[in-house]
């Protein structure tokens, strides 16, 4: 349960996360990716991530497991050049036929996006399979 429910939410997030990202209209996109990058340079290590963990309430519920590397910064960066190679003139066309940015993604750009979403998908799904150390950590006996 814990690892469709971690794929499910981890391809939610990505896909809300790379979307956005891979389109030239938002501001500020050049400077989220670099921040975006920087933590899959530098990581924060295990004990400040424990004392996140436990500050937001979310020891002993599976919350802990689900939502702790929800997203992958590799994961996304593939989804986001994916999302960049789709012709331009699909969103264009949608959006002459009157669609917003939720009707380009959900019925443009998604089901187009099969192969990646599967891809992706099968990378959350091995990643929260082999996940044993989080919950030996986050999630106590007693």
């Amino acid at each position: 349960m814990l690892t469709f429910g971690g794929v499910a939410i981890s391809l939610t997030l990505t896909v809300m996360a790379a979307y956005p990202l891979s389109r030239r209209g938002l501001p500020g996109r050049n400077f989220i990716v670099g921040l975006i990058l920087f933590t899959f340079l530098f990581n924060a290590g295990l004990i400040p991530t424990f004392l996140v963990v436990k500050d937001l309430g979310l020891l002993n519920t599976y919350w802990s497991i689900l939502l702790n590397g929800a997203v992958s910064v590799y994961n996304l960066l593939v989804m986001k050049t994916f999302f960049q190679s789709l012709p331009e003139s699909l969103e264009e066309a949608a959006r002459i036929d009157g669609a917003n940015d939720w009707q380009v993604l959900w019925h443009v750009v998604l089901p187009l996006s099969r192969p990646i979403l599967l891809t992706i998908g099968l990378f959350y799904g091995v990643a929260n399979w082999n996940n044993f150390f989080e919950p030996i950590l986050f999630l106590t006996a007693a």
